[in-house]
């Protein structure tokens, strides 16, 4: 008979109708608890039991089918909200999305309530152990999410015809789906998970890190997709023909500080990173922004990070140091590359290819360049921290005692001389502005006047003689 229960809701509504039934008046030769086992025994239990694996995979279902067909992008920063502050706006959750994990926590909810329910109601001796069972359910449910493939039926956000697109979300974006997944399962009533394996602090703990480390897998994940796509994108691998080719090395000088010597002359130190090396870091740093993530990096991730972007840029640069032309301009310029990087992707292949550097300088000037290439690296990195830091697992501390040099300060370009770059114009001085602003208003003042003087002699046919009439004064010729 127990087989016909489907919802945890009837076996409930039973076993209250059975209770009231034993509240009767009845004569009975023994007591309503030894009937009740004598009927049921244990079925009613075993039976609740299975219906919380199978209302727990109805939901679990029911939540990853709504999942694949929302966009769980959220909105951009600036968009039209309502009047009051919206609490989603700094969640990287959609609006969607959390409403698909509201319905999935209001059923959960439900049938903990279910489970407590039977638990008073019940009259089995080990009616407690429905507790365990429903802790047990629910990280057996936690654990497929973080095991299993979230496959994706909808576009997410993107078009049929934007074959493109779709392709990107078979691959990087499957992961920063999975990422807002869990990350709303995290962020969204967490206390209800805490509440279903109340009875168990282990279980607890294990399905906070279940939960946490697949957040963290899935956004590290997605991130080595975007640094990769980000490398094959960039001219990375042009700095290999530059190395090796001087006179196209021109074409990535920086800015340098020209310190003066001592005893006479001077010498450029490169303050600068070279150009595509700033531009690969700079669309990393921008499609993080995109996505709305950086803010989201844990320690974990960012560590990831640093080592992942360590070991691609101190490939190249060792490769660079390897085949480049010995002149000082090329190696002075990789020299602070590799010191500048590896103060921000700590990363031995950075030592190996500033000793290759070193060897090919000659040791004079070797020496002269070696505090003020270090200062200056060490003043990029904590210049470039607020551009760059969330790709960073440690900070460059600046010391309040240290000033910078007058020939470090002369400087204008503080950043790498890209091109196609769009600036802000400069602001014009406000008598720059009244300048211009006279000449102007004379012109349209004499608009003016000539449109009335016009209008009025319409009637009459204008001539050379007349235009010299009205322009010039008689009182110029008395004598």
């Amino acid at each position: 008979m127990c087989e016909y229960f489907e919802r945890t809701e009837q076996i409930i509504e039973f076993v209250m109708a059975i209770n009231e039934i034993f509240k009767s008046d009845w004569p009975t030769i023994v007591s309503n608890s030894t009937v009740y086992q004598q009927l049921f025994g244990n079925a009613l239990l075993d039976r609740f039991k299975t219906l919380i694996s199978i209302e727990l995979s109805s939901v679990e279902k029911e939540m990853l089918a709504n999942f694949a067909k929302c966009n769980s992008n959220p909105l951009p920063l600036f968009h039209k909200r309502a009047a009051k502050f919206d609490t989603l706006s700094t969640s990287s959750i959609s609006p969607e999305l959390h409403d698909i994990i509201q319905k999935t926590f209001d059923r959960i909810k439900e049938l903990w309530s279910h489970v407590n329910k039977y638990v008073n109601i019940g009259s089995e001796e080990n009616v407690a152990d429905l507790q365990d069972s429903l802790a047990d359910a629910v990280l057996e449910m936690i654990q497929r999410l973080v095991n299993d493939e979230i496959v994706v039926t909808s576009k997410n956000g993107y078009t049929e015809s934007d074959e493109e697109a779709l392709n990107h979300v078979d691959n990087s974006s499957k992961w920063l789906m999975r990422f807002r997944l869990f990350l709303a399962l995290i962020q969204h009533e967490p206390s209800i998970l805490a509440q279903c394996v109340s009875r168990s602090a282990t279980k607890i703990e294990r399905s906070n890190k279940l939960l946490h480390s697949a957040a963290e897998n899935s956004l590290c994940r997605f991130m080595d997709f975007l640094i990769d796509e980000t490398a094959r994108d960039s001219d990375l691998t042009l700095m290999l023909d530059f190395c090796r080719q001087p006179y196209r090395w021109l074409d990535l000088v920086q800015a340098t500080e020209k310190v003066q010597l001592e005893d006479a002359g001077s010498i450029e130190v490169p303050t600068q990173l070279s150009r595509h090396l700033y531009m690969f870091l700079h669309n990393i740093c921008r499609k993080i922004n995109l996505n709305a993530i950086g803010h989201l990096f844990t320690r974990n991730v960012t560590t990831h990070i640093t080592n992942r972007l360590g070991t691609i840029l101190s490939e190249i640069l060792k490769t660079c140091a390897d085949d480049c032309f010995v002149t000082p301009l090329v190696c002075t310029q990789l020299l602070f590359d590799a010191k500048a990087l590896f103060l921000m992707f700590p990363n031995k292949q950075f030592i190996e290819a500033a000793t290759i550097l070193e060897a090919k300088i000659d040791p004079f000037d070797l020496k002269i360049l070696s505090t003020p290439l270090s200062r200056n690296a060490k003043l990029f990195t904590q210049r470039t921290y607020m551009l760059f830091g969330q790709l960073q697992t440690e900070t460059i501390g600046s010391s309040k005692d240290t000033s910078l040099s007058s020939s470090y300060t002369a400087l204008v370009d503080i950043a790498p001389k890209i091109t196609n770059i769009p600036r802000l114009g400069l602001i014009p001085r406000l008598s720059k502005l009244k300048e211009e602003e006279r000449p102007l208003k004379a012109k349209q003042l004499s608009t003016v006047q000539s449109g009335q003087t016009m209008g009025a002699k319409s009637s009459s046919t204008s001539s050379f003689s007349s235009f010299f009439t009205d322009k010039i004064s008689s009182g110029w010729f008395k004598a």
